[in-house]
């Protein structure tokens, strides 16, 4: 079983870096419903599997370039496991 990895809450929003290579870490994470998200992924791979992170409960889709950081906000509004 996988352990979920909390969000940290500043200023109104549940931020999450998670560094991509060769997967996600973390690959689980743990946020309030009804807060914004803010993930942050920091990509360190340039191969075209890790090139785009897609949430599609969220209807969310983001291109993440190689050795960049990439914002991408989600508002969960509901509870669930997505």
């Amino acid at each position: 079983m996988r352990t979920a990895h909390p969000a940290q809450l500043g200023g109104g929003v549940q931020r999450v870096d998670v560094v991509v290579r060769g997967g996600y870490r973390p690959d689980v994470i743990r946020v309030r419903q009804g807060v914004p998200v803010e993930l942050v992924f920091d990509r360190q791979e340039s191969g075209d599997c890790t090139s785009r992170v897609v949430f599609g409960d969220f209807a969310v889709s983001a291109a993440l370039r190689a050795f960049t950081r990439t914002t991408v906000r989600l508002d969960p509004v509901r509870s669930g496991s997505f």
